[in-house]
């Protein structure tokens, strides 16, 4: 309750902006990446992924991706990717200190909003196997389901559009 009542606290006094990822903010980007805990890469493993700041800011700048930035008090905090031609949400990451703001929720919905939008009528994500790491019970709150096929480490998440 009481760490509750504090991150409420930190929440008031904080500004929180959601705004469209700028190709000057992949290097902040990458940092936010690298840093989290769970679901961990480093620049090298994704690299060897073909996850590059240039290969980002190329399909950025031909429209298939989209990004958001959350920054809390102008400080780069979280960031999600949506690409359009897969109907996926490629990433949502929150850098650690900054969990519980409800970031990723508000990129969460920012992706989905955008890519239904697109016309995609259902849209899908993968994530880690483990079923420990905090990621499904987050994707399951928010309404994604899953029937936890693993494929090459993953499980598939899939959400339809609202009729």
């Amino acid at each position: 309750m009481v760490a509750r009542y504090h991150r409420a606290m930190n929440e008031q006094h904080q500004q929180i902006d959601i705004r469209s990822v700028e190709p000057a903010d992949l290097p902040a980007i990458t940092i936010i990446r690298t840093s989290v805990h769970e679901n961990h890469l480093s620049v090298a493993e994704m690299t060897a992924r073909g996850i590059t700041e240039a290969g980002i800011a190329a399909e950025m700048a031909d429209g298939n991706l989209r990004g958001w930035l959350a920054l809390v008090g102008g400080v780069p905090a979280a960031f999600s990717y949506a690409r359009r031609s897969e109907g996926t949400i490629f990433a949502m990451f929150v850098q650690p200190g900054f969990e519980g703001l409800g970031l990723g929720r508000r990129l969460m919905a920012s992706a989905e909003d955008w890519l239904f939008a697109q016309g995609v009528q259902e849209i899908w994500l993968t994530t880690d196997e483990n079923p420990t790491i905090r990621a499904h019970g987050f994707y399951q709150r928010l309404g994604w389901v899953t029937d936890w096929i693993v494929e090459a480490g993953e499980v598939t998440y899939w959400k339809r559009r609202a009729t």
